[in-house]
């Protein structure tokens, strides 16, 4: 009997594809546009299009595929318990991002379990099937860890359930870094105007991918070549410099570019670039860059704080 696949939804516009791997199925799955590999959660999403559907479909038509785990989603998000968790955790004043998050592993625990009454043993087996046959990080298994905690203690009003669990140690993973060469490599290729000082800024101020494309074109102080990050991670705010590359860029940039309120707009009004597209334009610059590292958008940030912390200690 041919393994099964099994696709189940993240969020209102990716579905997540339970992949057995294979070569073959690799190479089907990279025919869908817009099919992103998700590294930290070692699975494939795919738009949620009736297009990229009926595609995977005739893909996969050989196949054993469940789609149960879809609809059975549709009715956890409308379960009072996980309304009243969003609803809770809003008031906590958790970011949109968080929340999402949450309310995700807790889905995901709930469709493993498949049934209503949780136990302190099913929590420590799902932790171990995490890890064991998934092969998560532990960053991801610790968010997990957050969710079920405030779940079983605020929404269940059990907590001796979770009262010996405990977060998993932090992995010491060095970050790949770029040389200041590939960054170089990888700026060049990049042609279109707005892309490019997207990404230059991005490098210059050591910004989030979330960050950049947020932005507005108030809190950007050009003459002292400094921007206002506002309600980032953690919901803090802070103030970062850009580099005078930086800055000639972005002043061509506004020579042709005419924006109102975001820094760099999206395709439809009233909205900014997304993470999604920026993330597009790296991985394909560093693909005609031919750099082979294990590198993301995200890696710039990394990179900026090592290239920037030589001149940091001589200061």
């Amino acid at each position: 009997m041919p393994t099964k696949i099994e696709l189940y939804k993240t969020n209102h516009k990716r579905l997540v594809v339970s992949l057995p791997y294979s070569e073959e199925r690799i190479a089907k799955i990279r025919k869908i546009q817009g099919r992103k590999w998700h590294k930290e959660q070692k699975y494939w999403t795919i738009p949620n299009t009736p297009l990229s559907l009926h595609y995977f479909k005739e893909l996969f038509a050989d196949e054993r595929i469940d789609y149960t785990k879809i609809e059975s989603e549709n009715n956890l998000k409308n379960n009072p318990k996980l309304i009243e968790f969003s609803n809770k955790l809003k008031l906590k004043g958790y970011s949109y991002k968080t929340i999402k998050a949450y309310i995700y592993q807790i889905i995901r625990f709930l469709l493993f379990l498949r049934k209503v009454t949780i136990t302190k043993e099913d929590i420590e087996k799902y932790i171990l099937f995490l890890i064991d046959n998934k092969k998560l990080t532990h960053a991801y298994i610790n968010q997990f860890i957050c969710a079920i905690r405030y779940f079983c203690i605020h929404i269940l009003n059990e907590p001796e359930i979770v009262d010996t669990l405990r977060q998993l140690k932090k992995q010491k993973k060095l970050p790949e870094i770029l040389s200041k060469e590939e960054v170089k490599l990888i700026l060049d290729r990049i042609t279109n105007l707005k892309q490019k000082t997207i990404m230059t800024i991005t490098y210059s101020a050591g910004l989030r991918v979330g960050e950049i494309v947020k932005l507005k074109i108030s809190e950007i102080d050009k003459s002292r070549k400094l921007i206002h990050i506002k309600q980032a991670k953690g919901r803090k705010d802070r103030y970062t410099l850009f580099s005078d590359t930086a800055n000639n860029i972005l002043g061509q940039y506004f020579k042709n570019y005419k924006n109102d309120i975001w820094l760099f707009p999206g395709q439809k009004k009233g909205t900014h670039y997304s993470v999604r597209s920026v993330e597009k334009v790296f991985e394909r610059a560093k693909n005609e860059a031919g750099i082979t590292k294990n590198v993301t958008v995200h890696s710039l940030r990394h990179s900026f704080a090592t290239h920037c912390a030589p001149v940091m200690g001589a200061l």
